[in-house]
């Protein structure tokens, strides 16, 4: 299960996070992604400032680091490794 990414916008939240059309989020920081309703509790529900996101890719897991500014309302990602 997780949510499959229809579209994006350049700028978007999701973009900034290195998320990519048709990319399924899978796990926010080890969680399972079910509802996309949860999606902001599962970000927000840590001290982590920089939680690792399971993307599943072109068939293959992925983790996307995404630092969050806890301050505004900006997400900035990159792929672990890269």
């Amino acid at each position: 299960m997780g949510l499959l990414i229809l579209a994006g916008e350049e700028g978007s939240t999701a973009a900034q996070a290195g998320l990519l059309v048709g990319d399924v989020l899978l796990t926010v920081s080890g969680e399972s992604v079910r509802r996309v309703e949860l999606l902001p509790n599962l970000l927000a529900g840590g001290v982590e400032t920089s939680p690792w996101l399971g993307v599943l890719r072109g068939g293959k897991i992925v983790e996307v680091e995404v630092e969050l500014d806890l301050a505004g309302s900006d997400l900035h990602g990159r792929e672990r490794g890269a």
